[in-house]
């Protein structure tokens, strides 16, 4: 699923009006801001997922369970999104990003 606009008081609004991106920032602003790994991953990741982090194994699971692990760590985390650049159908984000531990 993709989307085409954020609402207004979204923190990526105004950043972008491409469907990729806007869909790459709502994920991760549902994961890190919302605090909900799996909605997020139940709206926007399909069957196949490819995770780059070689720590972490590809697969819905393996993200779902980093993830999560991530957010229940970080009480304070936050992301900020900056500059979203995409490719065709890959998104490049720059964003702040607090709160880890």
């Amino acid at each position: 699923m993709s989307i085409t606009t954020l609402p207004e008081d979204h923190p990526a609004a105004g950043l972008s009006d491409d469907p990729v991106g806007l869909t790459a920032v709502d994920f991760l602003h549902t994961v890190c801001n919302e605090r909900q790994v799996l909605a997020a991953f139940d709206k926007y990741v399909g069957d196949r997922y490819v995770q780059h982090n070689p720590m972490v194994p590809d697969g819905r699971e393996g993200g779902i369970e980093y993830l999560s692990a991530v957010v229940d760590s970080s009480p304070d985390l936050s992301y900020n999104p900056k500059r979203i650049a995409t490719n065709g159908d890959i998104a490049m984000l720059h964003a702040h990003v607090a709160g880890l531990s």
